[in-house]
């Protein structure tokens, strides 16, 4: 057997179709920020098809646990910047896809609904009895002013837009890029993620940092796949580390 037989058998194994009525369920390689696969649901006739993510995104969402998440403004706004919907039940759709753009329309609703997700763990803030956000948001707003930027847009490698919670203007028309990352799956995998797609855009005037909460309990794995997105920082030397990077 060759080695297209081999890759192609194991392929078809991942992406085969299978039926859950009325459905027909297409496995992607696309992962959410909680590792799930990506499936893509499709319903319809010979002819027109209503194609979604089967809720794939909104369940994400759900499984961030206790705080702050307006999912539906979340998914509403990646579905709008792909020309797709959100029903009542939080799904995102196509509707309407003929047989000739399905495959298309498929990758479409999966890659959107991927990044509905990453931009729902993105936008979470949980309930903590630490008050490591707010304290970081003092600190930066108190020592940079003007020069600090929350919520910041950037385009990374792929030219897909990402947001990071603070992007700092220096002297030297640089941006120090932060994002503060909580020590669960879904706020680490997204800060990974955003950031690798940062540096792969290769901009030398940007300087990537992570910054986590020392003071909670991590496991010393997550804290290596912190530096997989960026140099991350612990909290209690947050302070020396970036006036040190913005001087």
């Amino acid at each position: 057997m060759s080695i297209l037989d081999v890759v192609s058998n194991e392929v078809s194994k991942w992406c085969q179709p299978y039926e859950v009525a009325p459905f027909t369920v297409v496995p992607t390689f696309l992962l959410y920020p909680s590792n799930a696969c990506v499936q893509v649901f499709v319903e319809g006739g010979r002819d027109s098809f209503v194609v979604s993510d089967g809720g794939g995104a909104i369940d994400v969402s759900l499984g961030l646990g206790s705080g702050k998440l307006d999912a539906t403004r979340v998914l509403k706004t990646a579905a709008k910047d792909a020309s797709l919907y959100v029903n009542s039940s939080g799904w995102i759709y196509a509707k309407g896809a003929s047989l000739r753009s399905l495959t298309s329309i498929i990758s479409v609703v999966a890659d959107c609904s991927k990044s509905a997700a990453e931009a729902c763990a993105r936008s979470f803030r949980p309930e903590s009895t630490s008050d490591f956000r707010k304290e970081l948001e003092e600190f930066l707003t108190a020592n940079f002013r003007d020069r600090l930027i929350k919520e910041a847009v950037l385009l990374g490698g792929s030219n897909k837009k990402h947001r990071y919670d603070y992007a700092i203007k220096t002297g030297e028309d640089r941006l120090i890029v932060i994002d503060a990352v909580m020590p669960d799956s879904s706020s680490i995998n997204s800060a990974i993620v955003s950031h690798i797609d940062l540096r792969n855009a290769k901009r030398s005037d940007i300087t990537q940092r992570i910054i986590y909460d020392d003071r909670l309990e991590w496991k010393s794995s997550d804290l290596s796949l912190l530096e997989v997105g960026a140099t991350s920082i612990a909290f209690t030397y947050a302070e020396q580390n970036i006036d040190r990077l913005a001087a």
